[in-house]
């Protein structure tokens, strides 16, 4: 099996959030992109598969990846401090 098809390999929202990460950015086939806020989701749900939960506001059919929204390097080092 390829790794990126192996559930179990996803990163979770609770990883993600131990990296202060609190958002991920949604790509949809139409060009739209946006970054959504996944406070109010488990800790168990996984990155990827959150796009079966998720429309794109533009064209209303399901995004094709989700990814983690990192933090830039300027926002990274604000959290820093």
């Amino acid at each position: 099996m390829r790794p990126e098809l192996d559930e179990t390999l996803w990163m979770s929202l609770g990883n993600m959030r131990t990296h202060r990460v609190r958002n991920v950015v949604a790509r949809c086939r139409c060009g739209h992109a946006a970054s959504v806020n996944v406070d109010m989701l488990p800790d168990e749900a996984k990155v990827p598969a959150l796009c079966r939960r998720l429309r794109c506001s533009r064209c209303g059919k399901r995004p094709y990846s989700t990814e983690p929204d990192w933090p830039t390097r300027d926002e990274a080092a604000a959290m820093r401090s």
